[in-house]
């Protein structure tokens, strides 16, 4: 430790910084003193912020002959970093991650590369940086590959499949699912985890036949596991898909069985997400009481800020004001669920509330918004490469559009691509 107090002290001379000034605020000018002569140990944690101050990185700072305890200190860093994330403190703890996965990156073990860089494309991720945790993943997956180790490699392939989802692109998505599953046996919990985030993933594509195939294979395994939580979320995904099949009926005794499962795990975290599917399936049906319950738990999920469930709370009114000629009304829920959507970065969802939005005003007779709304939405397939979504959007609007010469000359214009031409 002396020779990493030698080499702060050397470092803030150079920039012309007292010990005061390198330790505020977070550090007292004693402690800094203390690190410098050797007197005291810091934490990685510490040593992270004194590197980011002094513009370097942690592993400059560690003498060469503490690199043989690099998986020590690795593990260290990334049980700092989960701290304070758990502390809400994101930005510090990716820095963290950061600097963990630089310090792997210097080991012979390709499994510890592969950790590190995982580990910061998962931090990424969750921080809203897709594009550069994909960068990560690659050098997950390439590290992964190299050691030998087919269940590392299928985790990092699975995130990756996380990754492009969120994107939007959902062909990269289930091919990089696809081969995390044929890399974990059905014997590992793995092998469900990645057959729920298919099933998923085939909801959100309209898929749900497939969906729900993929989910009762989950279900099944997670069972024959004994694995109450898992079991409870892969039948919450085959409710949905219920619900949109027009059976929701058995959607409503799958999220019994979940509730149960989930209640006895004692994950009320969890209970939520039956809950909402539950209101959803609840106002498909009809049931008494069940627009009541469908509002007061919009309020609910805008209380406390869950945009993603408010999203689709709102789709469901929108088509239900649909159904009943409301199209303003229509209009105005897609137009709260397209914000919410957007603050998300969900870019399939808001892509499907333009287009109903769309739909509504053309249908209450504003063809200026409509158009826009129309356009936005057409634009929006295209880049996300939803052939299908982008078809029955121009075929539904090509109807509604009548003998309106402007939005008939639209819809023969072509969509703009990735790069706006």
């Amino acid at each position: 430790m002396t020779t990493i107090g030698m080499r702060i002290r050397a470092l803030r001379q150079e920039a012309g910084w007292t010990q005061q000034e390198l330790g505020a605020p977070e550090f007292s000018k004693a402690y800094i003193s203390q690190i410098e002569s050797g007197r005291i140990t810091p934490s990685l944690a510490t040593l992270s912020v004194i590197a980011s101050k002094l513009g370097t990185s942690l592993e400059a700072l560690l003498p060469q002959g503490d690199q043989g305890h690099r998986e020590q200190d690795l593990e260290r860093l990334w049980r700092a970093a989960e701290r304070l994330q758990e502390h809400g403190e994101h930005a510090t703890a990716v820095d963290l991650v950061e600097q963990a996965a630089r310090l792997s990156a210097a080991s012979q073990d390709p499994k510890l590369r592969g950790e590190g860089h995982l580990r910061y494309a998962i931090a990424l991720w969750e921080s809203g940086h897709a594009t550069q945790a994909l960068d990560e993943c690659e050098e997950s997956i390439e590290a992964f590959g190299g050691a030998g180790d087919s269940q590392l490699l299928g985790r990092a392939y699975n995130v990756a499949g996380l990754i492009y989802r969120d994107l939007g692109e959902w062909a990269a998505a289930r091919r990089y699912f696809l081969r995390a599953l044929r890399l974990f046996p059905r014997r590992v919990v793995w092998h469900s985890r990645v057959l729920l985030n298919l099933s998923m993933l085939l909801a959100r594509a309209g898929s749900f036949k497939e969906a729900a195939d993929y989910s009762r294979r989950a279900i099944e395994l997670t069972h024959s596991y004994g694995d109450g939580e898992q079991e409870a979320k892969s039948r919450i995904a085959l409710s949905y898909t219920l619900i949109e099949t027009g059976d929701p009926t058995r959607a409503l005794q799958e999220l019994d069985t979940a509730d149960r499962l989930l209640r006895a795990a004692g994950k009320q975290d969890l209970v939520r997400l039956c809950r909402h599917n539950r209101v959803i399936a609840a106002h498909r049906l009809g049931l008494k009481g069940a627009d009541e319950d469908l509002l007061a738990w919009l309020q609910e999920v805008e209380e406390i800020g869950h945009r993603q469930v408010a999203s689709a709370l709102y789709e469901e009114l929108c088509r239900q004001a649909m159904r009943e000629g409301r199209f303003r009304a229509a209009a105005d829920y897609a137009a709260k669920g397209i914000g919410h959507a957007r603050a998300l970065h969900a870019r399939p969802h808001e892509a499907q509330l333009l287009a109903l939005q769309a739909e509504a005003l053309l249908r209450d007779g504003d063809v200026a918004a409509g158009t826009v709304a129309f356009i936005q939405a057409r634009d929006l397939f295209a880049m996300l490469r939803q052939g299908p979504a982008l078809a029955s959007t121009i075929r539904t609007l090509s109807t509604l559009a009548g003998k309106d010469s402007t939005l008939q000359m639209l819809l023969q214009v072509p969509p703009r691509d990735e790069n706006g031409g």
